[in-house]
């Protein structure tokens, strides 16, 4: 993925396929990933910026899907509760392995060099052919593209790879 001037972005890999959620929540864009899941990896080869802003140093990340905690300190701060969070890919050597809330925070939180994970939305994907990245009416940079479940189905995801929550 490249931004308009041409400078790489990110390079992103998606699992070949991913276990089906059995606890799907209703709540959320993606019900079929079930939390900690890993979605794939990403690298950054010249680092990036989180939803929030925080500075994610180039390297290469593990995606793992978690749902943003519905808490006073949360409300409002994004359009949907849905997230990938980076984990420094030599801290995250399972991709089948299971997290719980706080312990994938706190790998995240690596990435990110803050006490705060490395959280980059995920929306809603807009209709197009897949993959594909393409800037929103936000101006956010979105990679999109199709996930497949280890059921053999099909489902496209999108999440936001540059741009910010308004603060």
């Amino acid at each position: 993925m490249l931004l308009a001037d041409g400078t790489p972005l990110a390079e992103v890999w998606l699992r070949k396929s991913t276990p089906k959620n059995a606890a799907a929540a209703s709540d959320v864009l993606y019900p079929q990933l079930a939390l900690s899941q890993m979605v794939g990896v990403v690298r950054f080869p010249n680092g990036a910026k989180d939803f929030r802003g925080h500075p994610v140093k180039p390297g290469l990340y593990t995606m793992r899907y978690l749902v943003q905690p519905n808490d006073g300190d949360h409300m409002g701060t994004s359009p949907n509760p849905d997230f990938l969070l980076m984990v420094p890919v030599t801290d995250d050597p399972d991709p089948n392995a299971k997290m719980d809330f706080k312990q994938l925070s706190s790998a995240s939180a690596r990435a990110s060099g803050t006490r705060h994970p490395a959280v980059f939305e995920m929306m809603g994907p807009e209709p197009g052919d897949l993959p594909r990245a393409y800037t929103n009416a936000d101006s956010y940079l979105i990679f999109s593209a199709n996930l497949k479940g280890d059921d053999g189905k099909s489902f496209p995801i999108a999440v936001v790879l540059k741009g910010q929550a308004p603060q």
